[in-house]
């Protein structure tokens, strides 16, 4: 279990999909950017949400994480309007 915010302002961020890497298990943090998840020890998670870096991190035996996500710098190269 544990939260997850964004590094760039310590804003919780809801929405962001949690996987144990290599299995269908996954969750997504609640409005409050919190998760819950059962994973074997050692396990990968995969954090990733839209307009944000990525980021694996292996569980070990820890049972709470506070997870940062880094915000992605993205350039539009154009801009299509219908």
């Amino acid at each position: 279990s544990g939260t997850v915010r964004s590094s760039e302002d310590g804003t919780v961020l809801s929405g962001v999909s949690v996987l144990v890497k290599g299995s269908t298990t996954g969750t997504q943090t609640d409005e409050n950017g919190v998760f819950r998840l059962d994973a074997v020890p050692n396990a990968v998670l995969v954090f990733s949400s839209l307009g944000f870096e990525s980021l694996e991190i292996k569980t070990g035996n820890q049972l709470s994480f506070t997870i940062s996500l880094t915000p992605a710098n993205q350039k539009m190269d154009e801009v299509v309007v219908v």
